[in-house]
């Protein structure tokens, strides 16, 4: 296993072969993307209050690495997965926010 993900960082500068799947492809609707850190700021102007932001869809590794080891990598992620951890910022590629108009 080890020796898959050292070969890979070895020599990282042929990303092109690697085909990378988007969330969009997996039945997941995502309109327009938006950035956690700003999002309270764009619903305020459209009269809305954020009660919560959820993080989902979390990459322990770059995504680049489930390509050699799908059921690792997704072990790996969804032992770091919490809706609620603000590094979700970070790590997931995901959110949904609960909000209210004000």
């Amino acid at each position: 296993m080890e020796k898959k993900y050292n070969s890979l960082t070895k020599n990282f500068s042929d990303r092109k072969k690697y085909k990378f799947k988007n969330i969009d492809e997996s039945g997941v609707f995502n309109h327009v993307p938006h950035n956690p850190l700003t999002i309270k700021s764009e619903l305020a102007r459209l009269g809305l209050g954020v009660e919560g932001i959820y993080f989902y869809h979390y990459h322990a590794l770059p995504p680049v690495f489930e390509n050699f080891d799908k059921k690792y990598y997704r072990k790996l992620s969804w032992k770091i997965e919490n809706p609620l951890d603000w590094r979700g910022i970070f790590l997931a590629s995901a959110f949904v926010v609960d909000c209210k108009k004000i």
